[in-house]
């Protein structure tokens, strides 16, 4: 019953307006032209504009774009036929052309009015250069999800000609385009031809000057243009995929909190849920793991002297001159930019003009200059202090001959508006019937991303449903494609690890989410990647966001031992004036070899020679460096003390045999090696029997003798129980 009653009023509304037109317009309606594919590549629009009811309605946004001759009447034929026709859709239509601005122009300024408004259809006609006509298509197709009415052009009196350029522009350059983009080529021009010959007209009898359409022409516009758009049922209303939308507790859902989405595209929506002001509460918001203004892009500058509003024309856009295109170096603040115009001179037909730029946030922001010779501007590039403003030398008004002349202190003022929302807050609900849209992010790169959504204090929020926008043209891979950038292995040190991040690429360079597995384990992901300290194999996989598809790579990884394992006891104390033995202190448990060194300093000079007897008291650096050339160094400090040797109570009075115990040299000088095996203990006595060295010895080191005058030394040796006496030299 609901479809009948659409079906019925679609009908009467239809034949009220062919009625009216015929019996009010003294103008014989064109023939019916041949063929069924009229609107084929609108489907998407006129499945939204026909499915709108009392009950829903569904909001549609279309902008009229081209130069003079799409500012005429008939574009405000076509927007009454589409409201009339479809009175229950929430129809945003806007007229932006700009009068003069062939395809050369108008692709500068249309960043301003296409991209910002992010229509469903752009309705489409401008003359100039096709290869800056191919350039403006690629720009919608890029930047937003429109479909395109694409129109060949009218014939005037100057074409009717069959070898005018006209003629090739429109069936050649045009249609070429159209497929090129999957647009909708819509041929004005070969029923134009016909109307003129059908009702034994000239082509001048449907213009005001040869060009622009007088009364008749812009009736007979009206209805070529009208028969594109119509809701086609054969055809698939979105074949690419362009938006889609995510319905909470369908396609998607809240988990712990957090609503998550991958998705692909430049824009994401909130349609929020039908609030009356209580019960919900707010949600913080983030794509790829960042808030959404920290996202380049997401704030844009808007057409300069024309406010950004749905007004349906705005008149002549830049009545005084002014920039045709602005862009910037760094991100942009949300704020109102202001160029003032400071000096103007003229000498014949060449015009200086002197302006400053400041921005509401940002402040004054600096000064510049644009020189006209007749029309055409010229200049160096402007930027301004903070690079939130560039302007090239040629990106400004042309005409200035049917335009005022720049007024010093005159104002021109622009946008840099932002497209995005960090946190969000339900919205009372104004008319159920309209969809709340919330833009969560808008111009990012057309690439995969993630969505994450998380509710404040745990309370989910009132948000009925996600919509993302995936302009068609020249959509990334989706395939990711790993590969290993250190042939598929690699040896690492346990101490250090290998992060599992750097070992590959991906060749496609698909966003999308990478875990790390130990290879036969792939329930549970690595927790830390960037530190992989064991022996094994281990799995990347890289899914690409909102698709299942994967790509996966085998890592091999040999841990080894690369420091040494040193440890350095501490010994308080040793006996004074004796040699150390730095050996007795050091342990390692690596199983690398290594090599050690001692210095008297952190920053060593000249190792020592003889670890095994370094003077007492003394602080020393031991540096252990392992074969793989990594090193430690740590430090002891060694404190004298007193020593008193213990002699045994019996003693064998059986000398030991000096081959046992060698003294070397003898006579000494500075100090003297005892060579043995076991321990020892040595008493230095002088001649009258007084003790001046008693140290114990472990195994085979040095004593020193600095503090020992010249002369006759008898020394007792003392191994268990057993007594040695030898005679000693101090030179």
């Amino acid at each position: 019953m609901h479809k009948v009653f659409k079906i019925v009023l679609a009908t009467l509304a239809w034949l009220t307006i062919n009625f009216y037109s015929q019996a009010q317009l003294p103008f014989p309606l064109p023939a019916t032209q041949a063929g069924t594919n009229f609107g084929k590549y609108l489907q998407r629009t006129m499945s939204l504009l026909e499915s709108s009811t009392p009950q829903k309605r569904n909001t549609v946004k279309i902008v009229v774009y081209g130069q003079s001759i799409s500012e005429q009447a008939w574009s405000d034929t076509v927007k009454r036929m589409l409201t009339t026709r479809y009175p229950y859709a929430n129809i945003q239509m806007v007229n932006r052309s700009i009068g003069a601005h062939s395809s050369q122009l108008l692709k500068k300024p249309m960043y301003f009015d296409i991209n910002t408004f992010y229509p469903d259809l752009v309705i489409f006609h401008v003359y100039g250069s096709h290869y800056d006509l191919d350039s403006i298509m690629n720009n919608i197709r890029r930047n937003t999800v429109a479909e395109v009415l694409f129109q060949n052009s009218h014939v005037t009196k100057n074409d009717s000609a069959s070898s005018s350029w006209e003629n090739t522009y429109g069936y050649t350059h045009i249609p070429n385009i159209a497929k090129k983009y999957g647009l909708e080529f819509a041929d004005i021009r070969t029923p134009w031809y016909q109307y003129v010959r059908d009702n034994n007209l000239k082509a001048n009898d449907l213009t005001s000057d040869g060009t622009h359409l007088n009364t008749r022409g812009n009736f007979l516009m009206a209805r070529l243009v009208e028969r594109y758009l119509v809701r086609k049922p054969q055809f698939v209303a979105d074949s690419l995929e362009t938006v889609k939308t995510y319905y909470v507790g369908t396609d998607i859902d809240w988990e712990n909190g957090k609503l998550t989405l991958p998705f692909k595209g430049n824009k994401v929506d909130i349609i929020a849920d039908v609030f009356t002001g209580s019960g919900v509460g707010t949600a913080s918001i983030s794509i790829d793991g960042i808030s959404p203004s920290m996202h380049p892009g997401v704030v844009m500058f808007t057409r300069p002297s024309v406010p950004y509003d749905l007004t349906w024309k705005n008149g002549w856009p830049w009545n005084v001159g002014g920039p045709i295109r602005i862009s910037n170096f760094v991100p942009l603040l949300d704020e109102t930019w202001t160029l003032t115009i400071t000096g103007y001179t003229q000498n014949g037909s060449n015009r200086t003009v002197n302006f400053s730029v400041g921005g509401s946030k940002t402040g004054f922001d600096g000064s510049g200059t644009v020189s006209y010779s007749g029309n055409t501007p010229s200049g160096t590039k402007f930027v301004s202090n903070s690079k939130r403003v560039v302007i090239n030398g040629d990106d400004w008004f042309t005409y200035l001959s049917i335009s005022n002349p720049y007024n010093v202190g005159h104002k021109i003022s622009w946008e840099a508006r932002k497209f995005y929302t960090n946190t969000f807050t339900p919205p009372l609900t104004v008319n159920p019937a309209i969809e709340t849209q919330i833009t969560v992010a808008q111009n990012l790169k057309n690439i995969g991303h993630k969505l994450e959504i998380v509710a404040d204090n745990g309370v989910s929020t009132s948000i009925k449903a996600i919509r993302v926008y995936y302009p068609p043209s020249l959509r990334p891979k989706t395939n990711p494609q790993l590969e290993s950038s250190i042939n598929n292995t690699t040896t690492v040190c346990k101490e250090i690890g290998v992060d599992l991040t750097k070992t590959f690429t991906d060749k496609n360079d698909v966003s999308g989410e990478v875990l790390y597995f130990p290879a036969g384990i792939e329930q549970i992901a690595i927790g830390n990647p960037k530190k992989i300290t064991q022996s094994g194999v281990y799995r990347i996989r890289k899914s690409a966001y909102a698709t299942t598809t994967t790509s996966d790579l085998l890592v091999t990884v040999t841990a080894i031992r690369c420091f040494p394992g040193t440890k350095i006891a501490k010994p308080d104390t040793a006996c004074a004036g004796a040699a150390f033995d730095l050996y007795t202190i050091i342990t390692d448990t690596a199983d690398v070899a290594v090599e050690y060194m001692a210095y008297t300093t952190t920053l060593p000079g000249s190792a020592i020679e003889d670890m095994t007897a370094v003077p007492v008291p003394g602080k020393y650096y031991i540096k252990a460096t392992s074969e793989h050339g990594y090193s430690t160094t740590d430090s002891v400090s060694i404190l004298a003390k007193e020593c008193v040797v213990s002699i045994p109570s019996s003693v064998n009075t059986q000398h030991i045999d000096n081959n046992l115990v060698k003294i070397y040299p003898n006579p000494a000088t500075t100090e003297v090696y005892f060579q043995t095996d076991s321990p020892l203990e040595v008493v230095v006595k002088d001649a009258l029997g007084v003790v001046q060295i008693s140290k114990s010895i472990y195994h085979s080191q040095y004593i020193q003798l600095q503090n020992l005058s010249k002369g006759i030394y008898i020394v007792e040796i003392y191994q268990g129980k057993t007594k040695s006496i030898q005679k000693l030299v101090v030179e």
